[in-house]
């Protein structure tokens, strides 16, 4: 891993105005991404969709199992009986009661009860796969939202020190039109870009702010400025060619391997579908006990047999079921089709994306450097009388605004490489070889991929007492900050207006 710290950077360079310095420990892009499989809301959401899918499936399964039912009955019968011949009455009173158990073991049903089973375990498949996918989807989110965080501080560094360089043209040009060496143009135009670099720090921050916010979203974490390490490019990870990322993806990727699932659950529908048509054999037992005669007699009956159905004739609802189960399965295989479609376009594109990205940090890296020799080279000629002084801030202007395309340049191939790994289906906590265990809990029962708990600290935590003297100074810094922010502004039209 790049061990560039971006706080370092903040810290050794103009830290009264960075507002977010207060953490005292680093954090890695796996770190991150560790955290956001444990912790985000929706992986964990979809978690639970893969276990009430699961579910599904023992309920199927109960179809093979011993039915026992049992019965109990009691009342009051209040008997009367009158002949109108001899004007005779009878009447008779009892309470009647019955209690009985019947217990059915089915033998075969079809084939239902299998391929209901098995569809169900299809079903199972196809969640899981969308679970995979979900957390593919919110892994690449992180690492966005990692990598924008990490770019936006270095830009907001860079828009300071490019302020501070301009704020001292700016002086410099103003004492030299005092003496005449400079025109009100010349000074005019130092104010300009002055100005120009105080609202770039200020747009500069504001993006760090909201790029901030989102990490907070998808992460569940408050990410630590001061110590965030350069994300990896995954090349290691990466193959050597675009038909191997390819047929990798083929195989991999949880889209597709969640629509071939959807079609095997659709194939499995038709069978079930059909079984209605089928016979069905079970066992029964039983044992009734009833007394329900006024004289007080009492029938038992015990028995055992097996009883077979045969459905001779069914409603057209069965065979309309049959034909929607049918379609589904169709629809099911032209859908493998388009996503493979999709899944292959989006491999080619991170793939472009990547090996383009790389090429321009090159060339970006080439135009610093030119940049670099042309800046000294300008302002040497100024200083000889040969160049302008605007012909040094637009030289200046061109080495930050090369700057800052390099650092987007490193977002975007960093976002690349992980989009290419995510298009392959490899973008999982194995295949990162994430260190979930740090903050994940394990339930005495069963062990679960997603956390209820927030993360563990790390071992290298300090003492409360050190904690609390970083946290004075800190407050200190900040009060400091905020007061330099707030008169930034002003200063600008200080300096411009100066009396000569």
């Amino acid at each position: 891993m790049n061990r560039k710290v971006l706080g370092s950077f903040f810290l050794l360079s103009i830290p009264a105005f960075v507002p977010y310095i207060g953490e005292a420990k680093a954090e890695t892009v796996t770190e991150a991404l560790a955290y956001t499989y444990v912790e985000n809301p929706e992986i964990k959401s979809q978690w639970n969709q893969v276990l009430i899918a699961r579910e599904k499936v023992n309920q199927k399964r109960a179809g093979y199992e011993l039915n026992v039912l049992g019965k109990a009955s009691y009342g009051y019968d209040d008997y009367h009986n009158v002949v109108r011949e001899n004007e005779t009455r009878k009447d008779d009173k009892h309470r009647p009661f019955e209690y009985g158990v019947v217990a059915t073991q089915p033998i075969f049903s079809g084939f239902s009860t299998v391929n209901s089973v098995s569809a169900a375990e299809r079903y199972a498949d196809s969640v899981k796969y969308g679970f995979n996918s979900l957390v593919q989807d919110k892994l690449l989110e992180a690492v966005k939202a990692y990598s924008e965080v990490y770019a936006a501080g270095h830009i907001l560094n860079m828009n300071i020190h490019n302020e501070k360089v301009l704020k001292k043209d700016l002086e410099k040009s103003q004492d030299r039109y005092r003496v005449g060496e400079l025109t009100k143009t010349d000074k005019e135009q130092a104010a300009a870009r002055y100005a120009k670099a105080v609202s770039n720090r200020i747009d500069a921050q504001a993006n760090l702010d909201i790029a901030i916010a989102n990490y907070e979203k998808i992460v569940c974490a408050k990410p630590i400025i001061e110590e965030l390490f350069e994300p990896d490019v995954l090349s290691v990870k990466l193959p050597e060619t675009l038909d191997d990322a390819i047929d990798i993806a083929k195989k991999n990727n949880p889209e597709i391997l969640q629509a071939k699932s959807l079609e095997d659950w659709s194939k499995k529908n038709v069978s079930v579908a059909k079984a209605e048509y089928s016979p069905s054999l079970y066992a029964q037992a039983k044992y009734q006990n009833l007394k329900a005669d006024v004289y007080g007699g009492r029938v038992i009956d015990r028995s055992v047999g097996v009883v077979l159905e045969v459905p001779f004739y069914k409603t057209s609802e069965v065979s309309s079921k049959v034909r929607e189960a049918v379609k589904s399965k169709e629809q099911a295989r032209i859908n493998i089709i388009s996503v493979q479609n999709i899944v292959v376009n989006k491999v080619i594109e991170a793939w472009k994306k990547y090996y383009s990205t790389k090429e321009e940090q090159k060339a970006l890296e080439e135009q610093i450097r030119a940049n670099e020799v042309a800046l000294s080279g300008v302002r040497s000629e100024e200083q000889a009388g040969t160049r302008t002084v605007l012909d040094v801030l637009n030289a200046e202007q061109e080495l930050l605004e090369s700057k800052v395309s390099l650092i987007n340049a490193k977002k975007n191939l960093w976002i690349s490489s992980y989009s290419l790994l995510a298009s392959m289906g490899k973008m999982n906590f194995k295949d990162l070889e994430l260190d979930i265990g740090k903050y994940k809990k394990v339930n005495n029962v069963e062990e679960k991929p997603i956390s209820e708990t927030k993360a563990e600290p790390k071992e290298e935590v300090s003492s409360v007492e050190e904690i609390n003297n970083q946290n004075e100074e800190n407050e200190k810094k900040e009060e400091a900050v905020g007061s330099e922010s707030l008169n930034s502004e002003n200063k600008v039209e200080d300096i411009v207006n100066k009396n000569d």
